[in-house]
């Protein structure tokens, strides 16, 4: 799953490094955001103000939506 933004990478690898999301997340992230990280808004446009617990929520229920299909399409390949 690709990053949409600077700050969402910021905020996954910040995620990480405390153990809320499971290593190597943000760098599978990283190398399937087209462009690059470097390439991404610092923000995303045009979603309005969001306050931090919604978006945290937001992006957690995604990553974990994620995972969950990636473990049923790949069960064998799971680390935790």
């Amino acid at each position: 799953m690709p990053f949409v933004s600077k700050a969402q990478s910021r905020l996954f690898r910040a995620k990480e490094a405390r153990g809320e999301l499971p290593e190597g997340t943000s760098h599978r992230w990283a190398h399937e955001t087209p462009g690059g990280v470097k390439s991404l808004p610092e923000t995303k446009k045009g979603a309005g103000p969001v306050s931090a617990h919604a978006a945290s929520y937001d992006q957690g229920k995604a990553l974990k939506d994620h995972l969950a299909v990636r473990a049923a399409m790949h069960p064998h390949n799971l680390h935790h």
